[in-house]
């Protein structure tokens, strides 16, 4: 009996183990470096799961954080924006911008605007990746 119940608690620790490991290698997926960008006026984040867009504006100066997804179309061998969204002043928004397929080759784009009229240099752009990893 002591035996069995030894062999029990091993096996209920090795499915424990790996269910933990697993779970680091996907949250570890899920928060890749390429699908984030700063720009020195903010910062964006696009999550795969859920396909949500995270704009946040690091600087209180007035000045608005904007970012984009854009998709890559190889009929036309062009990035295209396919959704937008802003960061309200100080703070963050997340907004669901739906990619199809869930396999097309994305990347983030990061500005800042004064007045409605785009910061010169302050344009950046995340490296691609496929929108769910």
């Amino acid at each position: 009996m002591k035996g069995r119940m030894q062999m029990k608690r091993s096996r209920v620790f090795g499915a424990l183990a790996v269910g933990v490991a697993i779970a680091a290698v996907t949250a570890g997926a899920a928060h890749a470096d390429d699908a984030y960008v700063a720009n020195g006026w903010g910062e964006a984040r696009f999550f795969g799961d859920g396909d949500k867009l995270l704009v946040c504006d690091t600087v209180t100066d007035g000045i608005k954080v904007r970012a984009s997804i854009q998709k890559w179309y190889g009929a036309t061998s062009s990035w295209q924006a396919i959704g937008v969204n802003d960061a309200p002043s100080s703070s963050c928004d997340t907004k669901v911008i739906d990619i199809e397929p869930d396999t097309s080759l994305v990347r983030i784009h990061i500005w800042a605007e004064d007045g409605g009229v785009k910061v010169s240099g302050s344009d950046e752009y995340s490296q691609s990746f496929n929108a769910t990893p």
